[in-house]
C-alpha cells in the first residue's frame, strides 16, 4: 500500500467514527472499535479527508475537537463516557488524551515518573481508567487480570502496593466509626489506634 493509499485508509477510518458519533442509536455499539482502531494505529495523526484533504494534529485532543472530516466534533467527555465500560480502552483513551498536555517543566516531568499514579496535571489520577494505565506500564499480569475481568483495578493496585488501602468512615457516629474500623483492621492496629485517639498532642 503507497502513501497515498494509507492517509486515504486512515481517512475512512476517521469518516467511520465521526459517522457513527453522529447518528447516534445503534451506531454507537461501534465506537468502542472504531475508536481502538484509530488509538492504535494513530491514523488520526494524519489522513487524507474523503473530499481530498490532507488533515495532521498534533494531539489528539485538537482532533477529538476539529469538526468533520477533519476531525470528529466532539469532546473528550462524551468519548469518555461511551467507553466507560471498556476498562481498557477507556485507559487508552484517557493515556492519549493526558499526553496532550505533558508536563510544562522538567521538575514536573521527574514528579510525573516518581509517581505515575498520583501526578496529573488535571486530576490526581485515582480514576480506575487512569490507574487502568499505570497497572499497563508497570505490572503487566494484574494489568491482564483486571483486563479479563478476573480482579478490579482498585484490588490489582493495591496489590501491587501503588495504592493504599483506605476505607470511610462515619465521624457523627462513632459506633459506626469503631464497626466499620474493627472489620478493617487487626487486633494490633486497632489497639494502637485507640492510643493515638487518646494521647493528647
Amino acid at each position: 500500500m503507497d502513501e497515498a493509499q494509507e492517509l486515504a485508509r486512515r481517512g475512512q477510518n476517521v469518516a467511520d467514527l465521526a459517522k457513527c458519533l453522529r447518528d447516534g442509536g445503534f451506531s454507537l455499539t461501534y465506537i468502542p472499535k472504531l475508536l481502538r482502531k484509530l488509538l492504535i494505529d494513530e491514523s488520526w495523526r494524519d489522513f487524507e479527508t474523503q473530499l481530498g484533504r490532507r488533515v495532521q494534529h498534533d494531539t489528539f485532543t485538537s482532533f477529538i475537537v476539529t469538526r468533520p472530516l477533519a476531525g470528529l466534533g466532539s469532546d473528550v467527555s462524551t468519548l469518555t463516557r461511551l467507553v466507560a465500560t471498556d476498562k481498557e480502552l477507556a485507559g487508552m483513551l484517557r493515556q492519549a488524551t493526558t499526553d496532550d498536555r505533558g508536563p510544562k517543566s522538567a521538575k514536573e516531568k521527574e514528579q510525573r515518573d516518581a509517581n505515575p499514579l498520583c501526578y496529573n496535571e488535571i486530576a490526581r489520577g485515582t480514576r480506575a481508567d487512569y490507574g487502568v494505565v499505570v497497572l499497563k506500564e508497570n505490572e503487566p499480569e494484574q494489568y491482564a487480570a483486571v483486563i479479563a475481568g478476573e480482579r478490579s483495578v482498585h484490588a490489582a493496585l493495591l496489590a501491587t502496593g501503588r495504592r493504599k488501602p483506605y476505607v470511610s468512615v462515619r465521624v457523627d457516629d462513632p459506633a459506626s466509626a469503631a464497626r466499620t474500623l474493627r472489620k478493617k483492621l487487626t487486633v494490633e492496629q486497632r489497639h494502637e489506634l485507640a492510643r493515638l485517639l487518646v494521647e493528647e498532642h
